[in-house]
């Protein structure tokens, strides 16, 4: 993505796929605004995918058309820079069979590597740890 962020090129998907044909199944994710980005994305093309894995960050457009599409939101325990109100409002846009997953200990900057980001929480455990248990919840998704 350009500087890194899904925002300056949300079509990009679209290309990868169509890059990739021998590809049969398909899940986005995102942390953060990627997150975001994603989710719009998927809105106008959710019978191509399986799943969405949002990483500190939730759905704004209703993500709901079918009963096959699976999501999971995951987030830290000490994440101070998701808006827990919008993302509790905006679970009505995700499926019934969302897994909501929240990493005891990880914060919002630790999904990436990064940095600390500025009102961020101080996570209690190590940015790998935190990864590791994103990985493990994402595999999750997949195999449901």
């Amino acid at each position: 993505m350009p500087f890194h962020l899904a925002f300056f090129d949300p079509g990009a998907m679209g290309r990868i796929a169509a890059e990739n044909p021998k590809v049969s199944a398909w899940y986005l994710g995102g942390h953060s605004l990627g997150g975001a980005m994603a989710a719009s994305y998927l809105h106008d093309h959710l019978e191509a995918y399986r799943g969405l894995a949002l990483l500190g960050s939730y759905s704004t457009v209703d993500l709901t058309a079918s009963s096959s599409f699976k999501t999971a939101t995951i987030y830290g325990s000490e994440d101070q820079v998701l808006n827990r109100s919008n993302y509790q409002e905006n679970l009505k846009n995700l499926p019934a069979n969302n897994v909501e997953t929240i990493i005891a200990g990880g914060n919002h900057g630790q999904f990436g590597d990064y940095g600390a980001q500025q009102g961020d929480g101080q996570a209690s455990i190590s940015p790998l740890e935190q990864q590791e248990e994103t990985a493990a919840a994402i595999l999750e998704l997949i195999a449901r």
